[in-house]
């Protein structure tokens, strides 16, 4: 879990205590819920589902992310959302919330509308 964490999870080195809670809830998914994703929902096709939403989507991609490549999402994604918005996030990889929280939630808040 260390390795796929620190080479193909993430691009950037986390804090020790963030690398030590990924490390504790990896662990804590058992049985189908923990490998239903890498085995099976990985490769599912939702475009059809995806053409569906008919409302403003923000689609944020990891620079460096190997698991999802913004330029996958770009040529997958992207095209059967009819309202999309695609931001890349610089240096991160798969888990932006934890490599650049406030660059994400600037993101977010850059997109969201006003009140």
């Amino acid at each position: 879990m260390a390795e796929a964490r620190d080479h193909i999870l993430t691009a950037t080195r986390l804090p020790a205590s963030i690398r030590a809670r990924v490390a504790v809830d990896s662990r804590a998914g058992t049985g189908a819920g923990r490998t239903e994703w890498p085995l099976h929902g990985i490769a599912e096709d939702i475009t059809e589902l995806t053409s569906t939403v008919s409302v403003p989507a923000l689609v944020i991609a990891g620079e460096n992310d190997q698991v999802e490549p913004a330029d996958v999402l770009r040529a997958n994604l992207l095209p059967y959302l009819s309202q999309a918005e695609f931001t890349v996030i610089p240096t991160t990889g798969h888990l932006i919330p934890l490599e650049a929280p406030a660059d994400l939630a600037d993101a977010i808040t850059a997109f969201a509308p006003t009140a």
